[in-house]
């Protein structure tokens, strides 16, 4: 349920009065992220991730950008604390601009 959530959120249109999902700049995992979020992505063998990029939605909520090459790149969902992650549907994952100069944690 509440990964259906965080798809709710990152679909909103674009008159929402929250910051825009897509507008939000990427970052680099800090400690407590690359650990958290790194044991989810092996718990869940979710492969083709070597580097990952966040974009923070609230608490506990992101999306996560996955590439192994820098260039091609697979969109997550996710609540880590939950240990939920659900692949982006391409329609939103070609929506995000991939991960290019990103902000350090």
């Amino acid at each position: 349920m509440a990964i259906l959530y965080l798809i709710g959120t990152v679909t909103k249109n674009e008159s929402s009065t929250d910051e825009n999902i897509f507008d939000k700049p990427w970052k680099s995992p800090n400690n407590d992220e690359l650990l958290t979020i790194g044991k989810l992505l092996v718990s869940k063998r979710i492969t083709g991730c070597s580097e990952y990029h966040l974009k923070k939605l609230g608490d506990d909520q992101y999306i996560i950008a996955c590439t192994k090459d820098g260039t091609h790149w697979t969109y997550y969902v996710s609540q880590p604390n939950r240990k939920e992650i659900s692949f982006l549907k391409n329609e939103i994952g070609e929506r995000l601009n991939p991960p290019i100069n990103t902000i350090i944690a």
